[in-house]
């Protein structure tokens, strides 16, 4: 179902993409808790093709860096869940321990 609304609807698609990406940057944590799960979603789903893939492991890699807690542990999560190769680099992980020692 997922590869036939990214078949059907690419720029909706990507759309959701860039209004997750800005709420990744919203000043309410739960927002951007809910963005780096919905990311992560999204992803796994197999409903968004390698490009937009790309950029919202990027956000979710960012979200890493994220002063509050809870955001960093589900963009970790929405990583480990993705299962991309930039998700699973070395230096992702360092970052994702790194980020949850905090």
């Amino acid at each position: 179902q997922g590869q036939a609304v990214a078949r059907s609807q690419p720029d909706l698609l990507a759309e959701i993409v860039a209004g997750l990406a800005r709420a990744t940057r919203h000043r309410e944590p739960r927002i951007r808790t809910v963005s780096a799960m919905a990311l992560g979603d999204l992803c796994s789903s197999g409903a968004i093709g390698a490009d937009l893939r790309g950029g919202a492991v990027d956000l979710l890699v960012g979200a890493l860096g994220d002063p509050e807690r809870s955001v960093r542990e589900t963009a970790a999560g929405s990583l480990g869940q993705v299962g991309s190769a930039v998700a699973s680099d070395r230096v992702v992980l360092e970052v994702i321990v790194r980020s949850l020692a905090r």
